[in-house]
């Protein structure tokens, strides 16, 4: 019998504890792709402290937002797109961000390949959308929040929301409010 064998067919939960937060979970292998390479993955997660890296589709409670992180190193760089984009308008920038940090760029509900939120769709929404997405995904502060134009509307309410996560805002050609 295989260790694949042997986790086959079982979730498998993995995380690191912040005590203020609570359990964290770093690394989700679910019944149907729990694998020997999952649960090392999942093991390299829990024992960096970093979460996400590379790209994941984490769960919000029955719905998934999909991010992708690069890089490594604080502050993490989290990049909001403007208006109805997804996180592939970035596709050019976070690779060098990534360079010297951690670069993470997601998908808003109903945007690539995250599913949908619950309607409206409005600010108060998206910003507790990400907030959650940063906590499943164990990318804690301090964080720099980069919006561009409608984005920046995001990331602003964001700061303003959880100031103590967050080391700074960029905004990229912000919409005013």
């Amino acid at each position: 019998m295989t260790v694949d064998d042997l986790v086959k067919g079982t979730r498998i939960l993995l995380g690191v504890v912040d005590s203020v937060a609570g359990t964290c979970t770093a690394f989700d292998c679910d019944a149907g792709s729990a694998t020997l390479g999952c649960v090392l993955q999942g093991v390299g997660a829990a024992l960096s402290g970093e979460g996400v890296h590379g790209t994941e589709r984490v769960d919000l409670g029955g719905r998934a937002l999909s991010i992708e992180c690069v890089g490594a190193g604080a502050p993490t760089v989290v990049f909001e797109a403007g208006g109805g984009h997804s996180s592939g308008v970035w596709s050019l920038v976070q690779p060098t961000v990534g360079g010297f940090t951690r670069a993470c760029a997601y998908d808003r509900a109903g945007l690539g390949s995250s599913d949908m939120g619950p309607q409206p769709r409005d600010a108060l929404h998206v910003v507790a959308d990400l907030h959650a997405l940063l906590r499943s995904a164990c990318l804690s502060g301090p964080l720099v929040l980069v919006g561009h134009s409608y984005g920046g509307q995001y990331i602003h309410l964001y700061a303003s929301m959880y100031p103590q996560e967050v080391a700074g805002l960029v905004f990229v050609d912000q919409r005013s409010e």
